[in-house]
């Protein structure tokens, strides 16, 4: 955990870290997503959680232990990102759908 009333966050962020972060999972975006941008490495996430206890109590422990995963359903170029979309609206999709933008 990172205090974010701290004046130097995004150091202690990347001290943190050892370096710039590839995602950050955020509980207070509407406070904390410029701070987040500034500790992210080019092409980093910020991935908003919304139902942040429920969401924390499941993925911290699995995070703590490397066993966190994530489902890839499909994965597209970016020039394919509209029949990405539709593929996500479809009731066919399973797992997270990848644009690959480099």
């Amino acid at each position: 955990m990172v205090d974010y009333g701290a004046d130097d966050v995004t150091d202690r962020i990347r001290d943190a870290a050892g370096g710039d972060v590839d995602v950050v999972l955020e509980t207070h975006a509407a406070a904390n997503v410029a701070t987040d941008r500034d500790g992210l490495t080019r092409g980093g996430r910020i991935v908003v959680l919304s139902e942040e206890a429920a969401i924390l109590e499941r993925v911290g422990p699995r995070r703590a232990n490397g066993s966190f995963e994530v489902e890839v359903g499909a994965t597209y170029p970016l020039e394919d990102a509209a029949e990405a979309q539709r593929h996500v609206l479809s009731s066919g999709s399973r797992g997270k759908e990848v644009l690959e933008v480099a």
